[in-house]
């Protein structure tokens, strides 16, 4: 049986604490199943090493394995947040092997696989009639 993620209470050292949703991997890792809004470095996918501090606290130590994506952050405005282009683009995302997650509204993270030829801003552009 695999384990299942569970929200962690993320310590960083700068003393700033993040709950990210993580799936333990043992021997001090975990695997990113969300991206940190806090600490931008670590994302969907990453696998970091950290040290428990108790049942569901951890302090990071590092990232030990990026993930096989590349990540872009966009804010976008409200007006394109409710577009009808806006889920014809995260359907091109998928279609391309990506993942994407949003954020306080406005903030787009996207997940498009390091491989793929996939043009997010281009493909962005046409879906939103830009």
């Amino acid at each position: 049986m695999s384990p299942e993620p569970r929200v962690y209470a993320v310590r960083f050292a700068d003393g700033i604490t993040e709950e990210l949703s993580l799936t333990p991997l043992g021997s001090g890792t975990y695997r990113l199943e969300e991206s940190a809004l806090i600490h931008d470095p670590i994302n969907l996918g990453d696998i970091i090493a950290a040290e428990s501090i108790c049942e569901d606290e951890i302090e990071f130590v590092g990232v030990s394995q990026k993930s096989p994506y590349e990540t872009l952050r966009w804010l976008i405005a409200k007006n394109l947040t409710e577009s009808e282009g806006l889920p014809r683009f995260l359907e091109r995302v998928v279609e391309a092997g990506g993942l994407w997650e949003r954020a306080l509204g406005g903030l787009l993270i996207l997940h498009i696989p390091r491989s793929s030829a996939f043009d997010a801003e281009r493909e962005f552009k046409l879906q939103m009639g830009n």
